[in-house]
């Protein structure tokens, strides 16, 4: 019995380490949120694309730009959330001051039934 000759072992070469910073999670959620956001949901994914945008902002500075360009977009379409919420509320109130007169103006038009749940005009 033979014993194979052994093979001679490559060189090795050092292992080079550079230190990349890992990016912020709460940064790209910020972005990835921000982004749907403009799509549709408006505060659903807006107000939280702002919040994960300041903590990514405050835990690592290396993805400040995508830190900043989730909180403007979520921002922004929290912003016209909020609008859209409040005209929402004044059209509502407004339509239920309308029907409201409306049904006074207009008793006649009214089942009989109805005109006990009218109050009167003073």
């Amino acid at each position: 019995m033979t014993t194979p000759a052994p093979t001679p072992e490559a060189p090795q070469t050092p292992q080079t380490t550079t230190n990349t910073p890992q990016s912020s999670g709460f940064a790209i959620a910020s972005l990835i949120l921000g982004a749907i956001s403009l799509t549709g949901p408006l505060i659903i994914t807006g107000l939280p694309a702002v919040i994960f945008g300041w903590i990514g902002l405050r835990r690592n500075k290396n993805d400040r730009g995508l830190a900043i360009a989730g909180i403007i977009m979520g921002g922004i379409t929290t912003l016209i959330s909020l609008i859209l919420i409040a005209l929402a509320i004044i059209f509502f109130v407004v339509a239920v001051m309308f029907a409201g007169n409306a049904v006074q103006s207009y008793p006649d038009y009214l089942p009989d039934d109805a005109q006990e749940y009218i109050e009167p005009q003073v």
